[in-house]
């Protein structure tokens, strides 16, 4: 599951000047920067432009919502658990505050999914119970929210298919959430231009398991 989900945040696609004075330009030069980044220097970094963004926007949620997004990539690409944990701690900081801002957005709900997701990374036996618990109710309310969203869908489709066939998860058991998942993402129009769209590939190329 860990290689997986690094896999979808790594396709959302050094220093980056801020222009304080144009929001919409400094959110889509990072969202360009965000889409070509891979190492993890440069992500942190990422992760800390958004940051300032969101000080110069503070009226914002975006700037929040992908400074944690980077944080919560670092976490499926580093092997230490204390360093994952405290990633998760900066990330549930920024999530905490661009929920202030927008409690019912639907995209905010799915990345304290995410985050959940993150947290079963770290210990799989310890808080793959309790977490995969927390990540589902989370999904379960941002399809709520909206339910054109292919995200939540396609996270947990993700978090079955990762599940022990003895606890019902397994391939075949995610498959028909990943089929749903693939017609949301087919009709998907993003509410605007800085908007999440991640996850279409991915969910394209879990499929095929499907197929076989």
């Amino acid at each position: 599951m860990k290689t997986c989900i690094l896999l979808m945040l790594l396709s959302l696609g050094t220093t980056w000047g801020l222009a304080a004075t144009n929001y919409e330009k400094d959110m889509q030069s990072g969202l360009d920067n965000l889409k070509q980044t891979t190492n993890l220097d440069g992500i942190d970094g990422l992760s800390d432009y958004f940051r300032q963004v969101s000080a110069e926007h503070p009226e914002e949620w975006l700037p929040l919502y992908y400074s944690a997004l980077c944080k919560l990539i670092l976490t499926f690409r580093i092997p230490d658990s204390t360093h994952k944990m405290q990633l998760i701690a900066l990330a549930q900081v920024q999530i905490d505050r661009a929920l202030q801002l927008q409690a019912t957005e639907s995209e905010l709900v799915t990345l304290q999914g995410l985050l959940y997701q993150a947290t079963i990374i770290v210990d799989p036996v310890k808080n793959g119970g309790t977490y995969a618990y927390k990540a589902k109710q989370e999904f379960d309310r941002a399809r709520n929210l909206d339910a054109t969203n292919p995200r939540p869908v396609y996270l947990q489709a993700l978090s079955i298919m990762y599940t022990p066939v003895q606890y019902g998860g397994g391939t075949t058991a995610a498959c028909p959430l990943l089929q749903s998942a693939q017609s949301l993402f087919e009709a998907f129009v993003p509410k605007g231009t800085l908007y999440p769209k991640w996850g279409a590939e991915d969910c394209r190329y879990f499929l095929n398991y499907c197929n076989q």
